[in-house]
Order: C-alpha cells, then structure tokens, then sequence
C-alpha cells in the first residue's frame, strides 16, 4: 500500500490492523529540509520515503492521499497524481481523500489551516485531475455532514454519501 503524503509511519499499525496489506510505503511530500529522509518501523513493514527520494515501481495495490493536493500549487497535484499513477499496477486503485470546499465549515477550517496557492479541490476539481493523468473513475462519496452537536445524525451520513456537500469526500481512481 502507498500512504501519499504520510509523514509518520508509526500510524501504520492502524493500516495492518484494519487492512489486508503486507508492506506500506509512506511517501512523505514535506520539505526535505525537515530530514525525514527513508526511515523503517519498528517490524520493517512500514517504510517513510521523502518524494524526491521515491521511485514508482508499478508494483502497488493500492494507493491513498488524505487531505494533502490542496497544500500543493497546481503544477505539484498534476505531478503527484502523475507518480501515484505510475506507482499502481494495472487494476490498482487510488483512494482520493480532500476536504470539501462546498462545505462551509470544511471550506473555513481549510483556509485557517491550509494558505496556499491551489486551495481546495472540488470534487469535480479532483476527478478532472485523476483523469488527465489516466485514471478511470470507480465512485465518488463525501462524509463528515455534521458537526459533533449534531452527533446524533450521524447515523443518516450513509444516506447523504452521494450529494457532494459533506465535510471531506473520497474519489476511488483506478489504473486501467
């Protein structure tokens, strides 16, 4: 499994926990002056690799990105969609993950957290993008549609998943 813009993979217990996978490779997309460079965990399934330093192999399953193209300009989500792409085998499938501009109270909280020159992508923005570099559309969700004062409508959220307004959605891409 590929973790793009992973930054810790000591959160990858929760990956071999709750998913049938047997290695992880957490591309972290940070500033490489932070030092990150390539560093194992603990049981050596896990490895953190700096995306100068990660090489698409062709050879991944599956692929996920939570909430990090809208910290790129443009130029950047093109060549990082471009690099998950070539890292998926044929059939691989990419888990898209972002926050919702068309969410108020997702769009308020990314511009507080999140200055930067691409801002959010719709999802119409994000299946666009997948797209251009070669992906076929699987299915597009959104989740998160209440806050914790309305905790108990959750149970409904399922219900909503197809309407774009909840607080993050998830574009699943596959690699034809």
């Amino acid at each position: 499994m590929l973790d793009f813009g992973s930054v810790d993979v000591g959160t990858s217990a929760e990956y071999f926990a709750h998913l049938t996978i047997r290695s992880l490779v957490g591309v972290d997309v940070s500033n490489p002056a932070d030092g990150n460079g390539k560093a194992p965990s603990g049981d050596g399934r896990a490895t953190l690799v700096h995306v100068a330093d990660f090489r698409a192999a062709g050879s991944i399953d599956l692929a996920l990105t939570h909430g990090v193209f809208l910290r790129m300009p443009p130029r950047e989500q093109a060549a990082a969609a471009v690099l998950v792409f070539r890292s998926l085998k044929p059939g691989g499938l990419f888990a898209f993950w972002e926050h919702n501009p068309w969410n108020p109270r997702a769009r308020f909280r990314a511009s507080q957290k999140f200055r930067t020159q691409a801002g959010p992508l719709s999802p119409p923005d994000a299946r666009r993008l997948l797209r251009g570099v070669g992906f076929d559309i699987v299915h597009t969700t959104s989740t998160f549609f209440f806050p914790r004062g309305l905790r108990w409508c959750q149970p409904i959220e399922p219900m909503l998943a197809l309407l774009p307004l909840g607080g993050q959605y998830m574009v699943l891409a596959r690699k034809p």
